[in-house]
């Protein structure tokens, strides 16, 4: 594009079948994530990831919407800005990966205008029509199915506690959708949201176990323990007393087993900041 620049375009399916138009959808955010590795282990210096957000093509519109990373990086010695734009059109991605020289940086804000507004008019007509009975992203709660009623009642209400701490905590669910995995602290909480229903009225043997075991004060051991997942890795936080509580649980939970709970599946990526209309 000239001396301190650079513009490159990718368009690929990287075999995903029917991908959707539009930058907010889960293939567009596996790509971006997928894009934004690669850049920051390509062999640059020092990079970082100085923004992230869902971009309009300029003249602003609603459809589609851009994922966009700022990045900043040194480049055989000399400080460079970077963007990568990704969305969805016509069953395929696009990629832009935009570069400039730090001295330029005057230049940015024209710069990048530019070039979303030519992407903005090459994909105008690309675009497949807006469907107007397409239903809204949204969690399906997924339970492990089996005969016995009272674990269904119990996955049930974890799932609903679930669900209601993601809706006020969406930066907590998965980055691009799918299965959500709490952490220990979410965990935790979430089955003390199950004891305080369990509390209210709720018939479930499970929760009445838990509540009897955070009422010996070892909720916590219990789920680092029983209820752990491979995502926590295997070091406990601080303050578990896991020595007194193995010997706890051999007199007072003996061939207890915990059921399996099930979860939430998220059917659409964590949400992004949206550039305001009024962006330059």
């Amino acid at each position: 594009m000239g001396r301190g620049l650079s513009l490159t375009v990718y368009i690929y399916d990287a075999e995903v079948a029917d991908i959707p138009d539009g930058g907010d959808t889960i293939p567009a955010c596996e790509q971006f994530e997928e894009a934004k590795h690669d850049v920051l282990n390509a062999g640059y210096q020092d990079p970082k990831v100085i923004s992230q957000r869902l971009v309009r093509l300029v003249p602003p519109g609603d459809p589609p919407l851009v994922r966009e990373a700022q990045f900043e990086y040194e480049r055989e010695g000399r400080s460079t800005i970077s963007y990568l734009w990704l969305t969805g059109v016509s069953k395929n991605f696009v990629k832009l990966r935009f570069s400039l020289d730090r001295a330029l940086s005057d230049e940015v804000a024209d710069a990048r205008k530019a070039v979303l507004t030519a992407l903005g008019t090459t994909l105008k007509a690309q675009l497949a029509p807006v469907d107007p009975n397409a239903k809204p992203a949204g969690s399906s709660i997924s339970l492990a199915m089996n005969d016995n009623q009272d674990d269904m009642t119990t996955g049930f209400t974890y799932a609903i506690v679930q669900t209601a701490f993601l809706e006020k905590s969406p930066d907590a669910g998965p980055v691009c959708g799918g299965f959500y995995v709490p952490g220990f602290p979410e965990e935790l909480a979430t089955l003390r949201g199950v004891i305080e229903m369990q509390q209210s009225g709720m018939k479930s043997a499970f929760a009445k176990r838990l509540a009897n075991i955070d009422a010996a004060g070892y909720l916590e051991e219990f789920v680092w323990m029983d209820m752990h997942r491979e995502a926590w890795g295997t070091q406990p936080p601080d303050g578990l007393d896991l020595g007194n509580y193995k010997s706890w649980k051999k007199k007072n939970l003996r061939n207890f087993k915990p059921p399996a709970l099930g979860g939430i599946s998220i059917d659409h990526p964590r949400p992004m900041p949206i550039e305001s209309l009024e962006a330059p």
